[in-house]
């Protein structure tokens, strides 16, 4: 945080004339030259304490912390006790993640200058870093009693109390901090986060659009994504309709996150939200073929928002999912008669983005006998054509790809010789040329243990067959945090004692499937170094693409059996392991197999079914087993058919309208068909960390639930009673939605 003029205490009159140059020129702005000026000084007097200080503060200011910090340092050995030099290295400290050192320099200038209100201020911020959140509480308030009303101060102490939970105080701080400085991003960014945490999700969505509008940093874009996320847009949505493509395309978080919104902003129109609801309303039947060629959809059809939505994440909206069938059926109709030259160019691009949907979602859209029939003829007759170098109808591709997986044609290699519009030519993209190169990059991922156990191989058969979950983008993060840095900022109490950050980080990802936690975590921390494993050879091939496409060379992976990594004679500063070990014959076998990989001081990521999170789970997983419904893509189908048609309550209904998992064939084949399941309770947890002489560090928790839980339990300011988080769970099943995330951390002695 910028505070007052950094040279406000440089030496005065009877100063050697060239530190006073130097200075006039610092305070000038012209860096470059004081820098020049400043080192003449040191150069006839090495030991100039004032020059040393002050060459120190034009390091930091360019960026240059390390060396700021070697510089000060210096000033302060030679100089006397002077309550600025303190000062500015503890920001300079600060400015590297050093929150630790940088409290102790602040502490010393407050100990030098009692009323030095910006070194308490500081000392502030460091203390929020270091997650002493309610000594930060009380340094903010004794530098506010030292200074003018500022914006800033108002800001952090807003943000200070919603880290307390005290959101309705940190809301009126941040609309004074507004008050004085109404462009202030930080206080919009906050405002933002305490809205959204109260639960008033449209007054957060503008305060983080009013935020973009001012910077459009990584962290605005994130916080956008957090208030809109499972939400549907309200009143005036076109300042958001533009933001929202974006944050799909770019993207600003994983696209999943704003499907939901995005769907609500395309059902504004009056066309396509009729159309919709008349589909929902006859199926299972289809509408007539005149319903999907009203030339009034036209505009709906041809709209970016709702070709980009298809293109990139599930749709997960049952209504539209069911005009969506709807239209591929009226499709396939018409490809089966089309001409060579097909429809116009916007409703093609419309029905190859449909097409792309039907590849992300794995092809869990319901397709009847007679519709499958008619499909394999249109695919026989696409086949042959290829095969003698007949014309094909662009249509007529786009059609197949929204039945088939283009790459599963025998000539599939003939449409890539063709001329084609981009639209298909992204198609090809996403069905045949990705297709191959993971198929290609099969061998050059290495077998690092045997896979033997019987559970483990239908785990494998499984991912083989439907590699999971088939993600399109994840969001840039940004500069990579140390460790230690990243677990005080999401665990600010429990955190304090995580061991200090290193150079390197080696990283083990137990069950990587197909790569998505993989590349986050690669982005996420400084120096990280990461083995993925997984059982599945088909999820490691798409992972491996997808890391080589970011440009990640940080990522290694490899098919393994967690049962058998002992054998790697490898170790690990953190292991995260989440959504696998509840799939293993004995879960706790295979966490303390993990644990045996974990080094000393080291930390896990573990993420473990809820007992009392899954009631429709267990109902859907009951209802497979009483109707026999198989683990494939029709069997998926007619589960799914079963559940949208048959009036099921909850939990059942449950399914349909909180789990993403159910709108693609992996993710709902992975959360109800899989071949082995196992739920925890948190006291079982809890004894497994006791026995294995493991910390708790806290669950990962969205800041809702987190508000709800200090209400209920304000003695537990860490969040760490497992005892009392039981007791929470039990009064609110659904609090962790099917999973716990959780970390822990292994103490060093």
């Amino acid at each position: 945080m910028k505070r007052t003029d950094p040279l406000s205490n440089a030496p005065g009159p009877g100063t050697d004339q060239l530190l006073a140059s130097a200075i006039s020129q610092h305070r000038a702005g012209r860096l470059a030259e004081a820098e020049r000026l400043y080192g003449q000084v040191l150069t006839a007097d090495p030991a100039n304490a004032d020059a040393l200080h002050l060459l120190g503060i034009v390091a930091h200011q360019r960026g240059q912390h390390e060396t700021a910090v070697d510089l000060i340092g210096r000033a302060i050995a030679y100089g006397a006790p002077l309550p600025q030099f303190h000062y500015n290295l503890g920001l300079a400290l600060a400015a590297l993640g050093r929150s630790d050192d940088a409290a102790t320099q602040f502490t010393r200038a407050i100990a030098l200058k009692d009323d030095y209100a910006d070194a308490h201020a500081s000392l502030g911020d460091a203390q929020r870093a270091q997650g002493l959140t309610e000594h930060a509480l009380r340094t903010y308030q004794r530098a506010e009693q030292l200074k003018a009303p500022s914006a800033e101060l108002d800001n952090n102490i807003g943000a200070t109390l919603l880290a307390l939970g005290r959101v309705d105080e940190g809301i009126a701080r941040c609309e004074r901090a507004l008050a004085i400085k109404p462009d202030l991003f930080e206080a919009h960014v906050n405002l933002a986060r305490l809205h959204y945490v109260a639960g008033r999700a449209a007054q957060a969505t503008a305060f983080a659009a009013r935020a973009l509008d001012l910077r459009e940093t990584l962290e605005a874009k994130a916080v956008f994504v957090r208030c809109v996320r499972d939400t549907k847009a309200t009143g005036d949505v076109g300042p958001l309709r533009g933001l929202i493509l974006r944050g799909l395309t770019e993207p600003w978080g994983r696209p999943d996150e704003l499907a939901a919104f995005a769907t609500s902003i395309v059902l504004r129109d009056d066309a396509l939200r009729a159309a919709v609801s008349r589909a929902a309303a006859e199926w299972p039947r289809h509408l007539p073929a005149r319903e999907y060629s009203n030339p009034a959809l036209l505009p709906a059809l041809h709209d970016r928002l709702l070709q980009c939505l298809l293109a990139v994440t599930p749709v997960v909206d049952i209504a539209l999912e069911q005009f969506l069938t709807g239209v591929r059926r009226v499709m396939l109709e018409t490809a089966m008669h089309a001409d060579v030259t097909g429809p116009d160019d916007g409703l093609l691009r419309f029905y190859c983005a449909l097409a792309r949907q039907c590849f992300v979602n794995e092809y869990v859209f319901f397709c009847g006998a007679d519709e499958a029939s008619d499909a394999q003829r249109l695919r026989d007759s696409l086949a042959q054509a290829l095969a003698s170098g007949a014309p094909v109808s662009p249509l007529r591709a786009v059609a197949i790809a929204a039945y088939f997986p283009l790459y599963t044609l025998p000539e599939a290699q003939e449409l890539e010789t063709r001329a084609w519009p981009d639209c298909i030519n992204e198609l090809l993209t996403q069905q045949i040329r990705e297709p191959r190169e993971e198929r290609l990059l099969r061998a050059s991922i290495p077998r690092l243990t045997a896979i033997e156990d019987d559970v483990s191989l239908k785990v494998r058969d499984m991912y083989e067959e439907n590699p999971y979950p088939r993600w399109i983008k994840v969001a840039p993060t940004e500069s990579p945090k140390p460790l230690d840095v990243y677990l005080r900022d999401r665990f600010p109490v429990a955190a304090r004692r995580v061991l200090p950050a290193k150079a390197s980080l080696d990283i083990l990802i137990a069950g990587c499937g197909t790569g998505r936690q993989a590349v986050e975590m690669a982005q996420r921390f400084e120096g990280a170094k990461i083995l993925a494993i997984d059982l599945s050879l088909a999820s490691l091939s798409y992972a491996k693409r997808k890391t080589r496409e970011m440009g990640l060379g940080n990522v290694e992976y490899g098919q393994a059996d967690i049962l058998k990594l002992g054998g790697l004679g490898r170790s690990f500063d953190v292991i995260e392991s989440s959504g696998v070990l509840h799939h293993l014959d004995d879960p706790w076998t295979g966490w303390r197999a993990l644990l045996s990989l974990l080094k000393p001081g080291g930390h896990m990521r573990v993420g473990l079914y809820s007992e009392l999170g899954r009631p429709g789970v267990i109902a859907g997983r009951a209802l497979v087993a009483e109707r026999g419904y198989r683990g494939d893509v029709q069997g998926i189908q007619r589960f799914r058919q079963e559940l949208i048609t048959g009036n099921f309550g909850p939990p059942l209904a449950d399914l349909i309208t909180k789990a993403h998992d159910f709108f693609t064939t992996s993710e709902l084949r992975d959360l109800i068909f899989h071949v082995r399941e196992h739920r925890m309770s948190i006291p079982q947890i809890e004894a497994f960390l006791r026995e294995n002489d493991l910390e708790f560090l806290g669950f990962e928790t969205d800041a809702q639930l987190a508000r709800r839980y200090r209400a209920r339990f304000p003695d537990d300011a860490a969040m760490t009673r497992l005892d009392h988080w039981h007791v929470f769970e039990t009064e609110d099943p659904a609090a962790f939605f099917y999973t716990y995330q959780f970390w822990v951390w292994r103490r060093a002695g």
